[in-house]
């Protein structure tokens, strides 16, 4: 409280400062002239920290006017937490928009390959289940969306497109030789081993994100891996069940006839 306590403190700070790495975290080693202090706060989206930098500009003006010699100082609030609200503000508006345009394009350059609209909604399946259960995941959790998590949507459609673009190639090229239950046994002797090892290696190279030091790349990886599995799961579940409720075969229907 008085003048040569507080000399006191800072010459004890100085000569700390050259033995204790922590503290060259929080004050400049030389001339002392910067330092910064760290705020832990709940906060997690753009609109609380706008309200928790608002309450920490109010507690630093109450302070300069209780103690003038502060005037001298400017106070600057930074760090990654409101840096990363800030972009995800910004981006995930952006960011559902390209899902939304990726369903499209995926949509349509099926239709054309396959000529057949039931087939692509019906290819879509695995895919939003896989998203659907991630996002509900997240949901239970208490993750949220932030720059890296909001990618999970368009990375998951994207590449577990590719394995129902071969069971439905392979399923057509089975319809050549029978109806649906011909047609889904060639597909999945075909392209389900694929599948699975394809599945297997995404998820894996995704996994490895769980390594990073950055907590959305880590949900981002451990949530993409999962969500690919899911998807393959549906791929041999109920994209096949699908299948058989709308083509209208029975099973063993080749069978009672001959095929």
């Amino acid at each position: 409280e008085s003048p040569e306590e507080r000399e006191l403190a800072a010459a004890d700070l100085e000569g700390m400062l050259a033995v204790e790495p922590m503290l060259q975290r929080f004050v400049q080693p030389h001339g002392l002239s910067q330092s910064h202090v760290t705020v832990i706060s709940r906060a997690s989206d753009e609109a609380a920290y706008r309200r928790l930098d608002a309450a920490i500009h109010r507690h630093w003006g109450e302070s300069v006017s209780s103690h003038p010699a502060l005037s001298q100082l400017s106070l600057q609030i930074v760090g990654t937490g409101p840096l990363h609200a800030k972009m995800a503000q910004d981006l995930v508006p952006t960011l559902v928009e390209s899902f939304a345009l990726t369903v499209t394009v995926i949509f349509f350059t099926f239709l054309v390959v396959f000529r057949s609209g039931t087939a692509r909604l019906l290819a879509m399946i695995p895919s939003i289940f896989a998203i659907l259960a991630m996002f509900f995941v997240m949901r239970l959790t208490g993750m949220e969306l932030n720059i890296a998590t909001i990618l999970i949507a368009s990375t998951v459609l994207g590449t577990s497109e590719n394995d129902q673009v071969h069971f439905f190639y392979h399923f057509q090229e089975g319809r050549r030789f029978g109806g649906t239950e011909v047609a889904l046994r060639h597909a999945l002797l075909v392209s389900g081993r694929a599948i699975v090892f394809a599945t297997i290696i995404n998820a894996g190279g995704f996994l490895a994100l769980a390594l990073s030091p950055l907590p959305p790349m880590r949900q981002f990886g451990v949530v993409s891996a999962c969500a690919f599995l899911l998807s393959m799961i549906a791929d041999f579940t109920a994209l096949p069940a699908s299948l058989w409720l709308v083509s209208g075969d029975k099973p063993g229907q080749d069978s009672a006839l001959g095929t």
